[in-house]
Order: structure tokens, then C-alpha cells, then sequence
């Protein structure tokens, strides 16, 4: 009976680190979009760190080049700096880190899936709505999953057919809307800003913070361990108690 009780204990520790990963079913496109309230491509150009009105921490990147196929001109203030939202950041030196969500390298060129929130545009299904935009020997565009890459149907999809799934879930291609007016229509947001300007990340900058994460996995792991083994050796003085 005893090593039934610790079999449990040590099945809830695997459990309980089971659920620091993000699984991802391999959704068609099709559906990704009709999902989604928009798409949109273009160049990374940076990120700073953000503080919603609830409290949460979000992660604000920008693009320029934008092109865009279920966003209203007017949602559009600015094509060379467009800004979109994910969960997760660094707030007073703390990394809040959501596992799943998106990373983007400054220079690169993305089609993104969007949703509207109360506070802008996130990305859709986190990482599972980033795709990266590329071209074959032949000029012929495409866009690669950035979380099933290999996947024999999902993986690639041509850049022709991905503009005729837009045009059926959006009424356009993607294009390139230029404002009729200078005008937001977003809800004036306090929003608190971490620092003043965009945050490039280097090589250097994402070691440093996969390191830091590593070492609060490795911490949390001890101490869940340490946890276990208290448990355990409660079951086994309770075990010894009962024989005498």
C-alpha cells in the first residue's frame, strides 16, 4: 500500500511539470483563419514591455511594411509601425514567461494571425499563428508553420492560396492600406511601459534569459523533489508506526 502512495506522489510531480509545456494540435489553416479577426505581414522591428489596466504583463511588438487583410484602414494608424500584443515579458526585473507564446527576430518577414482584444490585437493561439514568410529558388513565396514546420500538410502553405483563404474569410487580399486620416480608433489605454523605446534582443540578451528561465526551472524542480521526498518519508514513519 505504501509504494501504491508514493507511485501516486511521484506521478503528480511528473504531472504537475507536464503542465509547464504548451501542446499544440496541428489545426488546419483553413481554420486557424476563419478563427482569427485578421492577418497580417510584415518585418519585425522591435518590442518593449507592457502593463495592462488588470494588471497582466504583455509583450508590445511592432512591424513595419504592414500589409493587411481584415483590419479597417482606420485600424491601420501607421503600416511602417504597427503593434501587436502577446502574453508574457520582464516587468521591474522579473521575466514573466508564457510558455508558447511567439519570438521574432528584427529584419525578419512574418504573417501573423490576429485576434481583437479589449486592449488591441494578440497574436492567435500563440505561437500556432506565426508564420514565416520565404521564398523558393524559383521566387515562388510561401509561408512556413513556426511550430509544425515539418509537418507534411500544414508545414507550407503557397502564398497564392493563402491569399484566396483570405479573400474568402475577409473579402481581401493582403494589401498594403494606407489611413484615409491619422486617426486611432482604440480606446485611449493606460497602458504602463516598462522602458522608453523598442527592445531588439541580440543572441547575447536571449541566452541570458533562457539561462534565467533554466534556473527557475531547475529551482522549482528541487523543491518540488525536496516536497516528495518529504511526503515519502512521512509514509514511511506512518508505515514503521503501524508495524509496531
Amino acid at each position: 500500500m505504501i509504494f501504491k502512495k508514493i507511485f501516486l506522489v511521484l506521478n503528480f510531480n511528473f504531472v504537475v511539470f507536464r503542465g509547464f509545456s504548451t501542446t499544440y494540435l496541428p489545426i488546419p489553416i483553413e481554420r486557424q483563419i476563419a478563427e482569427s479577426d485578421a492577418v497580417i505581414e510584415g518585418k519585425f522591428s522591435g518590442e518593449i514591455y507592457k502593463r495592462l489596466p488588470v494588471g497582466d504583463v504583455v509583450t508590445q511588438a511592432s512591424f513595419t511594411g504592414v500589409k493587411s487583410s481584415g483590419l479597417s484602414s482606420n485600424e491601420i494608424v501607421n503600416p511602417s509601425d504597427f503593434k501587436i500584443y502577446y502574453p508574457g515579458g520582464k516587468w521591474n526585473g522579473v521575466v514573466y514567461h508564457v510558455y508558447g507564446s511567439p519570438k521574432f527576430e528584427v529584419g525578419k518577414e512574418y504573417v501573423i494571425l490576429l485576434r481583437k482584444g479589449e486592449y488591441g490585437y494578440f497574436t492567435s493561439n500563440l505561437s500556432l499563428g506565426k508564420y514565416d514568410v520565404k521564398n523558393n529558388k524559383d521566387g515562388e513565396r510561401f509561408i512556413v508553420s513556426s511550430v509544425f514546420p515539418n509537418h507534411p500538410e500544414l508545414g507550407k502553405l503557397n502564398y497564392l492560396k493563402l491569399n484566396r483563404l483570405l479573400k474568402k474569410n475577409f473579402g481581401t487580399e493582403l494589401t498594403y492600406d494606407v489611413p484615409e486620416q491619422n486617426i486611432s480608433t482604440e480606446k485611449d489605454i493606460a497602458f504602463e511601459n516598462e522602458e522608453e523605446g523598442p527592445v531588439v534582443r541580440s543572441p547575447a540578451a536571449d541566452e541570458k534569459h533562457e539561462e534565467f528561465e533554466n534556473n527557475k526551472s531547475v529551482i522549482l524542480w528541487h523543491a518540488v523533489t525536496l516536497a516528495t521526498l518529504g511526503v515519502i518519508a512521512s509514509l514511511y514513519r506512518r508505515h514503521d508506526r503501524k508495524k509496531r
